[in-house]
């Protein structure tokens, strides 16, 4: 598709001639000619393009307007699903207190599962992992 303008504009021919001469600190002439010419159906040309473009909004529109439904659905079966109840750390803390104070077998079973976890002590233990580390020393929530 072509589109063509037709500009006359002598005066802003004579101004760039002579900011071109102005540069160039010379005689020489610029010549500047500006012929643009627009086609008869550029009108029909320019509806169609439009049809297109509100045609791809409207697909764009409807993806969008589907997301939250799918977003939705997808919260939903999050809250259906029953989350573990939370463990303090020192609710942790006192259980793994009382039971390493049974004596040096314990503690090495305390010392084991802290190792199982990456962790070096009881900070070091993921607040998700609070069940999962009494539960390798055998203790209840």
């Amino acid at each position: 598709m072509q589109i063509s303008v037709e500009i006359k504009a002598p005066e802003l021919a004579n101004a760039i001639q002579a900011l071109a001469e102005a540069l160039n600190n010379s005689s020489k002439t610029v010549t500047l000619n500006t012929h643009v010419s627009i086609p008869e159906n550029v009108d029909k040309q320019v509806e169609k393009v439009a049809e297109k473009i509100e045609k791809a909004l409207v697909k764009d529109e409807k993806k969008e307007a589907d997301k939250p439904a799918e977003t939705e659905a997808k919260q939903e079966t999050k809250k259906e699903e029953p989350e573990a109840p939370a463990i303090s750390l020192e609710v942790v803390r006192g259980k793994l207190a009382e039971f390493s104070a049974q004596g040096k077998p314990q503690q090495m079973e305390v010392r084991k599962a802290l190792d199982q976890l990456g962790a070096k002590e009881l900070t070091g233990v993921d607040p998700k992992d609070y069940k999962q580390l009494l539960d390798l020393v055998g203790l209840s929530v």
